[in-house]
């Protein structure tokens, strides 16, 4: 069975996203984007992606999920004297 153009140019395509899929991962860009840790053109070239490749966008959704719901650790008010009295009993 032959494969016609359309079929060769989309397989061609789904290895593209899956090879950028896969550095994205290496390099952490889903991270370094929610952080907005990119330098502009890699962040456009990142979004560019993440368009076309249902596990970053899925990354990315689930990170600013994350991201919007947490909230700065409070420390206990006694948390110095409770150390103070670890160290006095060490």
């Amino acid at each position: 069975m032959r494969k016609t153009n359309y079929s060769i140019e989309a397989t061609a395509r789904e290895e593209a996203i899956q090879k950028d899929h896969d550095a994205a991962i290496r390099r952490q860009t889903v991270e370094q984007y929610l952080l907005n840790d990119l330098a502009e053109d890699e962040r456009t070239y990142f979004e560019k992606h993440y368009f076309e490749c249902t596990e970053c966008a899925d990354a990315v959704a689930a990170g600013q999920m994350f991201v919007k719901h947490i909230r700065p650790a409070t420390p206990p008010k006694d948390l110095g004297a409770g150390i103070l009295r670890l160290t006095l009993t060490v």
